[in-house]
């Protein structure tokens, strides 16, 4: 990675938030006239602070945790396009350009420590690193279906949903959602009839889909089976955003000024509508600061190490333990009344890995987090192992100031190569 200077001041980006993002913050990106930027909501308060703002040639149009579980990684579009860093405190790096006029839209974090791009002007999906300032075109969505407009990663099979927009009221089928393989990116058609869709996000928990759309209904659910439903028919707003949260899957929706939570079954929790200021916002992603607590990184092929990184920012100085498993479902349902699960099936891989018998092969499973609360363990993929295999990992922090004494975080997917 590397700084660039001209990026900060071009976009002015010198202006930086009061106080440091804090963990459980909503992050989202706005793409307003004059005053667009990143932005982080204190969800307790509705209390919106900047973290990088003021774009005088574009703006961002999307935002998901990086896998340090501390920067933001955002896509920045409209005159210099570009996959950015950003620190809890606004300080602004880039990744990778993706080439002039693609104009990134959608963006997830691959199994390798790469991000996945979508982009609407040549309707093609990029892998955007794990080398610095690299990126490569995957694949192409066919012009006649319409403009690809979001993009995320299917974790029961590592495989890609991209959402394509098509407003025609002509075409029953008009608005996909397509899944590509992550090998072959041999496309087929998991929805159809959604026209406006603007966002898709998986839920671990559930292997379910959810999107988002302009017009009503605005949030949809999309069961494996490709049936699809409604869980929120009016948010009151143009959604444009949708974000599955880790750790109890409760769907964070965010459209113009409006960002709100609701439970699986589509009951609303929490909805924050953000004042004008002078320009009225217009939300195009959303995040929860500090929920990728665990991720992965490398090349988890026969005769390879898998680096897997633990990140647990409310328990520095603790105790933590991880597993290993082949499935994030049935998870393990904590019974403090959090709805929070340790998504790990126990079956043989967990019991294998939580009793110590894969020791051989997996390191930094359990001990102490540093200061920053965080921690490295590895997976050795032996000689001879088949490809396309998948697992999950997962842990756990000791901490006791906690329901249930322990602070839990999503399962990560991979599968081998």
């Amino acid at each position: 990675m590397k700084n660039v200077p001209v990026i900060s001041v071009l976009l002015l980006i010198a202006q930086l938030a009061s106080s440091q993002t804090a963990v459980g913050d909503w992050v989202f990106s706005d793409i307003s006239t004059t005053a667009g930027g990143l932005f982080s909501l204190n969800p307790s308060t509705g209390a919106v602070s900047p973290i990088a703002y003021g774009r005088p040639t574009g703006f961002f149009n999307g935002v998901v945790m990086a896998h340090n579980n501390a920067d933001s990684a955002a896509l920045y579009a409209g005159g210099l396009f570009h996959l950015v860093h950003i620190s809890p405190t606004g300080f602004l790096s880039t990744v990778s350009s993706i080439g002039s006029g693609q104009s990134p839209n959608g963006i997830d974090v691959d199994q390798d420590g790469s991000y996945l791009c979508s982009t609407s002007w040549d309707n093609g999906v990029y892998r955007v690193g794990p080398a610095p300032d690299s990126n490569t075109l995957l694949f192409t969505i066919p012009a006649i279906l319409g403009t690809l407009n979001t993009l995320a990663i299917d974790q029961d099979t590592g495989h890609i949903l991209v959402g394509v927009y098509n407003s025609s009221t002509a075409d029953p089928t008009a608005g996909q959602v397509l899944r590509a393989d992550r090998n072959s990116y041999a496309l087929s058609t998991l929805a159809i009839g959604l026209r406006t869709i603007s966002a898709v996000g998986h839920d671990t928990k559930t292997g379910n889909i959810v999107v988002t759309t302009h017009d009503p209904p605005h949030v949809r659910l999309i069961r494996p089976s490709g049936s699809v439903s409604t869980l929120v028919n009016d948010f009151g707003r143009r959604a444009n955003g949708v974000k599955l949260m880790r750790e109890t899957g409760d769907i964070m929706v965010a459209g113009e000024n409006r960002i709100g939570t609701f439970m699986p079954n589509g009951e609303g929790l929490v909805t924050h509508t953000l004042p004008t200021k002078p320009i009225p916002y217009s939300i195009t992603g959303i995040e929860e600061h500090a929920s990728r607590k665990v991720s992965g990184s490398g090349r988890p092929s026969a005769g390879n190490r898998y680096n897997v990184q633990f990140s647990f920012p409310r328990s520095p100085g603790l105790q933590y333990a991880a597993a290993l498993s082949m499935s994030p479902r049935p998870g393990i349902v904590l019974t403090d009344g959090t709805r929070r699960s340790i998504d790990l099936a126990p079956d043989l891989i967990f019991f294998l890995s939580v009793t110590g018998q894969l020791s051989p092969i997996l390191t930094g499973f359990s001990g102490t987090l540093n200061a920053d609360g965080r921690a490295n363990g590895t997976v050795d993929i032996l000689l001879g192992f088949p490809a396309g295999i998948r697992f999950y990992v997962s842990a756990v922090a000791l901490n006791p100031t906690m329901p249930s004494g322990m602070e839990t975080a999503n399962a990560w997917g991979f599968t081998t190569e």
